[in-house]
């Protein structure tokens, strides 16, 4: 079961221009254009936050910077006592993050390639 909405608030989330085609829940980070996001290509970049709608090349999408919401699962997510630090692949859907890698968040939920699954988005860190 996916959850979205807030712990202890509302979500944080912030309308961007789309520099690329961008898939709905998938992670981003900041484009190479003041305003605009791209898809999180690279595993161990920077993360902005996740889309919560898909966008095509030039058109408003809204991402959450902060809070609960839905990502897309690239390799499968399991999540036992604890979440699980996730990182983008190189696609831009979600993976367990390795040592020394920034993350985006935290996995709330087992998942397998294609699903989606609630997170806890917490960009910045280093797992």
């Amino acid at each position: 079961m996916a959850y979205t909405g807030s712990i202890m608030g509302p979500m944080s989330v912030i309308s961007y221009k789309a520099e690329e085609a961008i898939g709905a829940h998938q992670i981003v980070k900041l484009g190479a254009t003041a305003g605009n996001v791209q898809l999180n290509d690279s595993a161990g970049e920077q993360c902005l936050g996740v889309a919560l709608e898909k966008a095509a090349s030039g058109q408003a999408v809204s991402v959450v910077i902060l809070g609960v919401t839905k990502v897309k699962v690239g390799t499968a997510i399991t999540v036992t006592t604890t979440p699980v630090p996730i990182q983008a692949d190189g696609s831009g859907d979600a993976i367990e993050a390795t040592t020394a890698d920034l993350i985006v968040g935290y996995a709330l939920e087992t998942g397998a390639d294609g699903d989606y699954i609630s997170c806890l988005i917490c960009p910045g860190g280093i797992f």
